[in-house]
């Protein structure tokens, strides 16, 4: 049932010696967030967030899919899940995961997989927080704010 922790692991690209930040994100529990908890967990199990990118703007930083065939295996994978072609059906909020500072929700309802890490309080649903790594996600936004690439290198559960 939740709550659940999931481990972000990220490095610049092409230094292959390069360091490896990682963060961890609580997920709502299935009761708070039904929808949005197993959507994102989901993608996580499929291991649909390798290789992706971070982006950043003033905002937010989200994901963006470098994946060539990733909407082609999401896809897939969504149609073995019974799931429509948009991820998300609708958004979800709960009181336990306001959008605010360091929070984790879907852009937009898909057919995409990305997703943000807000840094205010204007989005319109968080489904997670960061609970370990603020530090790391602050190095990734600024490095990312300066056009460099940073690639997520391995995303999955964690056991806490």
């Amino acid at each position: 049932m939740g709550p659940y922790y999931v481990q972000i692991s990220a490095k610049v690209r092409g230094n292959s010696g390069a360091t490896v930040w990682s963060f961890v994100v609580e997920v709502a529990s299935r009761m708070d967030m039904p929808h949005a908890a197993f959507t994102f967990l989901s993608l996580v199990s499929y291991e649909m967030y390798e290789g992706n990118t971070f982006m950043a703007n003033d905002r937010k930083i989200m994901t963006l899919s470098a994946k060539a065939d990733a909407e082609e295996i999401l896809s897939q994978k969504r149609r073995v899940l019974a799931m429509q072609d948009s991820i998300l059906m609708f958004h979800e909020a709960t009181s336990r995961f306001p959008c605010d500072d360091l929070t984790v929700g879907f852009q937009g309802l898909g057919p995409n997989l990305e997703f943000y890490l807000s840094q205010t309080e204007n989005d319109k649903s968080c489904f997670g927080k960061v609970v370990r790594g603020g530090e790391t996600l602050k190095l990734i936004r600024d490095l990312a704010n300066k056009g460099t690439a940073i690639d997520i290198v391995q995303v999955q559960h964690l056991a806490l």
